[in-house]
């Protein structure tokens, strides 16, 4: 199975990337690979500005807050957009398992985006395997899809409790590659889609891999080597203050070759600065980190900083033929509330990218990269407000500038700059109302199936190895 372009970067057990990489690297770039010993200690991990000692960011996959929480009650949502020809499309369920892709890429973002009016999600149409929607849509109007209730009841049920965001915006207007690097680093460095490797993304890509990136005017300019050599990230900045990270992530198989490779999504591979240093055996998780993931919280073995992915078959990304990413996301809640991580730790969910899905708001052009359309951001903790749902702007430099003004630190200078800290979905002040757990959807479907019995891989081939 070659899963779809917007997921998958990063094979951290493919031999001589090394050697590729090396070739590549600026003499500058040398000095910047400075190990944390050789870092300044000015900041406690427990010294915080708030009672929270632990952020988990969940990076979730393709979604747009319109497809995800379309009616959510105080939201700002739709239940019709409009087609290139003015005429109103109403939203059909689209269900996870459906087997349509929505084209998700920059170009296909300038034509939904079409000037600023929103119309052309009907002129991208998805890439479909197997039988054409039977949702009632066309396919050219797949995109103008949202996800049943029934299939999303743990996202909405934890939205409904804690904290809901329908401002928050994607960072850029390509798919995940672009969108997992702001996610750690506020930047992708003006690549906006994905590497032309369909396994390989990042610093380990092969000789000859290129990546588009934009010119001044938002336009592709060209293409270059997908790894930003000189680039801090967020886990560079934490290194330099001595406050422990990790980026928890899962191996595929891929079933189309009959053949097995270790893919990890991994944005630290596209940071030199992390891939060529200690961090990348140190901090960065690749190898079944869903178990990881579970057995650090109930261990009490987890480090102040981390960013959790889950595994693809709990993604929420479509074509990937399951609806796992709602129960998956609801095991992590339950656990943190049963330990005693619950007392410090804010847990934020988003989606890496709004996934080609129509959403109805214009976004604001701030840079080349964006803003993209929106993503559903979700937040719970014990300090979260109860059914507050922000209309604040937000973007994925917010998560970074949370950290940055939790702990005390710089600005990476990148989107955390222009960003807020997420403090309006919070409240320190008082004894915060008991939480509740999250029922799943499906029935065993639990912190005990995700850290020991989920099978990575198994669904039936749906996917040709020419996609991407």
């Amino acid at each position: 199975m070659l899963v779809s372009s917007c997921i998958r970067y990063a094979a951290s057990a493919i031999v001589g990337a090394a050697a590729t990489v090396a070739a590549f690297i600026p003499a500058a770039a040398a000095p910047l690979l400075m190990s944390s010993a050789a870092m300044p200690s000015t900041i406690s991990s427990t010294n915080t500005r708030t009672p929270i000692k632990h952020v988990i960011v969940v990076v979730m996959e393709n979604r747009s807050f319109d497809n995800m929480f379309r009616g959510f009650p105080g939201a700002n949502s739709a239940n019709f957009g409009r087609n290139h020809l003015g005429q109103l499309v109403q939203l059909q369920p689209a269900p996870f398992e459906g087997n349509c892709d929505p084209d998700h890429s920059h170009e296909a973002w300038i034509r939904d985006y079409a000037a600023g009016k929103m119309d052309g999600f009907d002129t991208t149409p998805p890439s479909c395997v197997g039988p054409v929607p039977s949702n009632g849509s066309s396919v050219a109007n797949y995109p103008y899809g949202y996800l049943p209730y029934a299939e999303v009841k743990p996202y909405w049920d934890l939205a409904t409790q804690f904290g809901l965001a329908d401002d928050m915006f994607a960072s850029q207007t390509g798919p995940s590659y672009p969108g997992h690097m702001y996610i750690v680093a506020g930047t992708s460095g003006n690549q906006t889609d994905d590497p032309s490797d369909p396994l390989v993304w990042g610093c380990d890509a092969p000789a000859g891999t290129t990546v588009p990136y934009l010119g001044p005017n938002g336009q592709i300019a060209g293409t270059e080597f997908p790894c930003l050599f000189t680039q801090p990230t967020m886990g560079n900045l934490l290194d330099a203050y001595r406050i422990p990270w990790a980026y928890y992530s899962n191996n595929l198989s891929y079933r189309a070759t009959g053949q097995e490779y270790d893919i990890s999504t991994q944005p630290y591979d596209a940071f030199y600065r992390v891939r060529g240093g200690p961090d990348w055996q140190a901090d960065v998780i690749a190898k079944q980190g869903v178990a990881r993931e579970f057995a650090d919280i109930e261990d009490g073995t987890l480090p102040p900083v981390s960013w959790f992915n889950p595994p693809v078959i709990a993604s929420d990304h479509p074509q990937d033929t399951t609806n796992l990413g709602p129960d998956y996301v609801a095991a992590l809640a339950d656990t943190l509330m049963m330990t005693p991580y619950w007392n410090d730790t804010a847990l934020f969910v988003t989606w890496d990218d709004p996934g080609g899905w129509y959403d109805h708001v214009v976004p604001q052009q701030l840079d080349r990269n964006g803003l993209g359309f929106r993503v559903p951001l979700i937040v719970i903790s014990k300090y979260a407000k109860r059914a507050y749902v922000s209309h604040v702007r937000h973007e994925y430099g917010s998560l970074l500038r949370f950290i940055e003004y939790n702990w005390g630190l710089p600005s990476l200078g990148t989107t955390d700059g222009r960003s807020d800290p997420l403090l309006d979905f919070f409240s320190f002040a008082g004894t915060p109302p008991p939480a509740r757990p999250v029922a799943s959807v499906h029935a065993g479907i639990d912190a005990a199936f995700f850290a020991t019995k989920v099978q990575l891989d198994t669904q039936p081939l749906d996917y040709t190895p020419e996609e991407k």
